[in-house]
């Protein structure tokens, strides 16, 4: 896994062209600080949701992930970006 210091994910963000949406929808816990920055960033509004899937060593707990906190959205928005902080598969 590679670590990266708060100004390094702010000046990588900062090269990634990002889509036109009406929301970003932070996977917590690790997706909230990046999302944070890229609702900021778009000027969209920020929700979050919470879903377990692995344990805190990376193995796989349920055969499918678990919805534990739907995201909030703001009435009628019909495009969201979801942000997480890792990308373990696919």
């Amino acid at each position: 896994m590679t670590r990266l210091s708060f100004e390094k994910l702010v000046r990588r963000l900062e090269k990634v062209r990002l889509p036109k949406v009406q929301c970003v929808v932070a996977i917590a816990e690790g997706g909230i600080v990046p999302a944070s920055l890229v609702a900021l960033r778009l000027g969209v509004p920020l929700s979050v949701m919470r879903i377990r899937f692995r344990d805190s060593r990376h193995r796989t707990l349920y055969a499918r992930p678990k919805l534990l906190q739907r995201p909030v959205l703001p009435r009628g928005v019909r495009s969201v970006l979801l942000v997480d902080d890792v990308s373990m598969t696919g």
